[in-house]
């Protein structure tokens, strides 16, 4: 399996993340892929962003991901709303690379990394490296990259 840098954390203190994905076995699949890096766990899963919100409220997770299949405005919501109560809590969302007017929205909501939920083990490792350095993350095959570098003020410090 593909390890994380070890820069990132180590294995005796992983990085804490908070799952939302509202199908059972791929949360599972994710999980394990991100435990298999020896610096990262899955402390918590829940099926949905309001799920989540109580979950993040008692555990405080160092990073939430968020991939929900289906409604485009579900994920966008919920994103937001998650944003809106955790400031202080970087977002992962795996996104649609056909949905480009939720990319921009995304973006524009500061979530920090908006990953193609078509991405490689090493791209999703990669992006949560960038988050943890402080840094926002938008996947090269998603047509946000080009969105943030046109709309968004600062967007050059962006890493892609």
């Amino acid at each position: 399996m593909v390890a994380l840098t070890p820069s990132a954390q180590a294995e005796d203190n992983p990085v804490d993340i908070l799952l939302v994905d509202s199908r059972q076995l791929v949360r599972a699949v994710i999980e394990r892929v991100l435990f298999d890096s020896g610096h990262l766990k899955v402390s918590d899963a829940a099926a949905n962003c309001n799920e989540a919100i109580g979950l993040a409220r008692r555990q405080q997770p160092q990073i939430i991901i968020v991939n929900l299949p289906g409604s485009s405005v579900e994920v966008l919501d919920g994103a937001g709303k998650i944003r809106r109560q955790f400031p202080h809590i970087p977002i992962l969302v795996l996104a649609d690379e056909s949905e480009l007017i939720i990319q921009e929205r995304l973006l524009q909501a500061e979530v920090a990394v908006c990953v193609s939920s078509l991405c490689s083990v090493e791209e999703l490792f990669a992006a949560i490296e960038t988050v943890l350095k402080g840094e926002r993350y938008i996947s090269d095959s998603l047509l946000a990259r080009e969105l943030a570098e046109r709309r968004l003020p600062g967007a050059r410090g962006f890493a892609f």
